[in-house]
C-alpha cells in the first residue's frame, strides 16, 4: 500500500497516510487517522472531490497541511482489492521542492526574478507564487498559497471581476493594474500578465502569471493627479468668467467657482439645490428649455449663446454662455462658461453714444462745407438774378419796357429760381437718411457727390479725373456711402488749398470684379506726413489748423462697421490715395 498516500475506508475516512504524505502535510498516523478526508479539502473543492472519490477520476484541490499551508494537488482515486480507496497525490505547485528536470530549473529561475511569479485556481485561490513576493507584500510564500485574490487581497474585489472577464474573453491579460493589500494592511500596486492553465484533457484549472510592483509608479502618478487636480481647481477658483458643473442625470448644479458665485450672489450649497432655470429670468425660460437644455445634453454648446442671468439679490446680468459636455465615470456632466458682460455692454453704449455726439459734429461739419458749396453754386444765379431785376427796374423808371422783353426777364428769373431750388433739393436729399439697404449705382452716386462740390472745386482749379467701370451697382446704405466719397474729396481739396499746388487733381478709380468693389480717390497734395499715417482715421485728429478731425473717423466708422468693407490710405509719388474694398 506504500505507493498510496492515503488509504480511505468505504466513508473516506483516513486509514492510513504514507511516510512521504506525511513529510509532505506535517501529520502523524495518530493525528489523522480516523479523520475524514473532506475535511483537509478546503471548502469549495469538498463537492467535486467527494465526486471524484466516487467515480474514481483524477481532480485537482487544495489539500490542508498540519501548518495550515494550503497544498494544491492532483489526485488519482482507485478501489483498492479489499474495497477500500487508495489516492496518489501530485502537487501541482510548479515551484515545489519536489520537482525535478525542467521544472526543477523552472522554479529555480522563478526563485531569482525580481517580479512575482504566480499562479491561481478557477476560484482565485493562490496555488503557487514566487518567493520575490514577500519584498513587496510582506507575505511569505506559504502564507498566500490558498488565499483568494479577489476577496482578501484585492483592495477592489470589483477589480478581480473585471480581470476574469478579460482573461474570459480573450484567454489572457496583459498589463492589469490593481491595488493590493500587504500583510500589514497597506496596499501596494502590481501589473499583471496572465494566462490559463489548462490539463492534459484541455480543461482549464487555472491561471499563470506575472505580477510586477509598480508601486512607486501609481504613487507618482496619484502624486501627479493630486498635483493636476490642485492646479485645475485653482484655475478653476481663479478663473474670471463663471463656470457651472451640471450634472445632467440629476440636472443640478454640482459645481460653481468663485466667479459664478460673485456673479449670482449665491453659495456653492444654495447653487446645488436650485434647478438651472432658477439662475434666469422667466423671458429666458423659453431659450432654456427649447435650446440650451437639449443643445447641452447632446454634445455642448459649440457656439456662443447670448443670456441674461437673474441673481439672488434680483439683479440682470447679461451673459455670453458656452457649454462643453464629458462623461465621468459613466455620467455625464455639462462644464457651462458664463461671461458676465455688463461692462461691455456698458462701454459699446458709451461708444455708440461718443458715435453719436461725433456723427452729430460730423453733420454740423457737412453742413458748414454745403453752406459754403451751396454759397457757390448759387454766386452765379444771385448775380444773375440781380442783373436781371436791375434791367426791370430800369426799364420802368425809362417806361421803354416792352413786354415781350419785360416777359423774357420774368422768365430767365423762373429759370433762374428753379436752378436754385434744385439746388436745396439736391442738398436736401443728400442729407436725408437713406433706406436701409438700397441698390444703386455707384457711378451715379459719385456724380451726384461730384455735383455738390463741383463749385467749389471749379473755383480753387482743381481738375477732376474720373475712371471707372460702367454701371457698377453696389447695395448698402446709400447715403452713409456717398458721406464717406464726399469727406474724402474735401479733404483732397482742403489739403490741395492749402499747400498751394500748382496743378491740382483728383484721380478717382471704380474697378469691379470676384465680389470686389474697389474705389481709389487719389490727390498730387503732397501726401500724409508719415508721423500722422497711423493716425488718421482717429477721431478729432487732424493735421488741418482748422480741421475737426472727425470726417476719416466717420468714414471709417461707416465702411468698417455699418457697409462691412475696409478703408485704408497709402502715399503715392505724388500725393495720397485712399482705397475703398466693398
Amino acid at each position: 500500500m506504500a505507493e498510496y498516500d492515503f488509504v480511505l475506508d468505504m466513508d473516506f475516512s483516513i486509514l492510513r497516510i504514507s511516510a512521504e504524505a506525511e513529510n509532505k502535510l506535517g501529520y502523524t498516523p495518530s493525528e489523522i487517522s480516523g479523520k475524514p478526508f473532506i475535511e483537509m479539502i478546503k471548502t469549495e473543492y469538498r463537492d467535486r472531490t467527494v465526486s471524484a472519490l466516487k467515480t474514481k477520476e483524477k481532480d485537482f484541490c487544495f489539500i490542508l497541511g498540519s501548518d495550515d499551508v494550503q497544498h494544491f494537488i492532483e489526485l488519482e482515486p482507485c478501489t483498492l482489492p479489499d474495497g477500500t480507496t487508495g489516492v496518489k497525490t501530485v502537487s501541482l505547485n510548479p515551484l515545489t521542492k519536489e520537482k525535478s528536470g525542467a521544472f526543477s530549473c523552472f522554479a529555480e529561475f522563478i526563485e531569482n526574478i525580481y517580479d512575482i511569479y504566480y499562479s491561481a485556481d478557477i476560484y482565485g485561490n493562490i496555488t503557487a507564487i514566487s518567493p520575490s513576493v514577500f519584498i513587496y507584500s510582506g507575505f511569505t510564500p506559504e502564507e498566500l498559497i490558498g488565499k483568494n485574490l479577489g476577496s482578501e487581497l484585492y483592495v477592489y474585489p470589483a477589480l478581480r471581476e473585471t480581470f476574469k472577464e478579460l482573461i474570459g474573453k480573450h484567454g489572457k491579460v496583459t498589463a492589469f493594474d490593481a491595488p493590493l493589500f500587504r500583510k500589514d494592511g497597506s496596499i501596494w500596486w502590481v501589473s499583471t500578465s496572465a494566462h490559463f492553465i489548462k490539463n492534459i484533457n484541455g480543461e482549464i484549472i487555472g491561471v499563470e502569471g506575472i505580477a510586477r510592483d509598480i508601486t512607486d509608479h501609481k504613487e507618482g502618478q496619484e502624486k501627479l493627479l493630486r498635483g493636476i487636480e490642485t492646479r485645475y481647481k485653482t484655475l478653476f477658483e481663479s478663473a474670471t468668467d463663471a463656470i457651472f458643473i451640471f450634472d445632467l442625470r440629476t440636472k443640478r448644479i454640482a459645481d460653481a467657482n468663485a466667479a459664478a458665485r460673485k456673479m449670482t450672489g449665491y453659495s456653492l450649497e444654495e447653487l446645488r439645490k436650485l434647478m438651472p432655470e432658477q439662475l434666469h429670468p422667466k423671458y429666458e425660460f423659453e431659450k432654456i428649455h427649447s435650446y440650451i437644455v437639449r443643445k447641452r445634453e447632446e454634445f455642448g454648446l459649440k457656439e456662443t449663446v447670448r443670456l441674461d442671468f437673474l441673481s439672488k439679490h434680483g439683479d440682470i446680468v447679461p451673459a455670453e454662455l458656452t457649454a462643453s459636455v464629458i462623461t465621468e465615470d459613466g455620467r455625464k456632466f455639462s462644464i457651462d462658461v458664463a461671461r458676465d458682460i455688463s461692462q461691455r455692454l456698458a462701454t459699446e453704449k458709451k461708444q455708440r453714444e461718443q458715435e453719436q455726439m461725433i456723427v452729430h459734429q460730423s453733420k454740423l461739419a457737412a453742413m458748414g462745407e454745403m453752406i459754403s458749396n451751396i454759397a457757390h453754386q448759387w454766386r452765379q444765379p444771385l448775380s444773375k438774378m440781380t442783373g436781371i431785376l436791375t434791367n426791370l427796374e430800369m426799364g420802368i423808371k425809362q417806361g421803354n419796357l416792352a413786354r415781350d422783353e419785360a416777359e423774357t426777364l420774368i422768365k430767365e428769373a423762373f429759370s433762374t429760381l428753379k436752378f436754385m431750388s434744385h439746388t436745396i433739393d439736391d442738398f436736401k436729399n443728400f442729407f436725408s437718411p437713406s433706406k436701409p439697404v438700397e441698390e444703386f449705382c455707384i457711378n451715379t452716386a459719385l456724380d451726384e457727390v461730384l455735383s455738390i462740390i463741383e463749385p467749389n472745386l471749379r473755383f480753387h482749379g482743381i481738375r477732376v479725373m474720373i475712371k471707372a467701370q460702367e454701371n457698377v451697382f453696389l447695395r448698402t446704405y446709400r447715403s452713409e456711402f456717398c458721406q464717406v466719397l464726399l469727406n474724402i474729396i474735401q479733404n483732397a481739396k482742403d489739403i490741395l488749398y492749402l499747400r498751394r499746388i500748382a496743378e491740382p487733381k483728383i484721380d478717382i478709380r471704380i474697378t469691379s470684379g470676384r465680389g470686389k468693389t474697389v474705389i481709389r480717390v487719389a490727390d498730387n497734395g503732397g501726401g500724409i506726413e508719415h508721423a500722422a499715417m497711423g493716425r488718421i482715421f482717429e477721431p478729432y485728429f487732424t493735421t488741418r489748423p482748422d480741421g475737426q478731425g472727425i470726417g476719416l473717423y466717420m468714414s471709417k466708422i461707416i465702411i468698417e462697421k455699418n457697409i462691412k468693407g475696409t478703408i485704408t490710405a497709402r502715399n503715392t509719388f505724388e500725393g495720397a490715395e485712399f482705397t475703398i474694398v466693398l
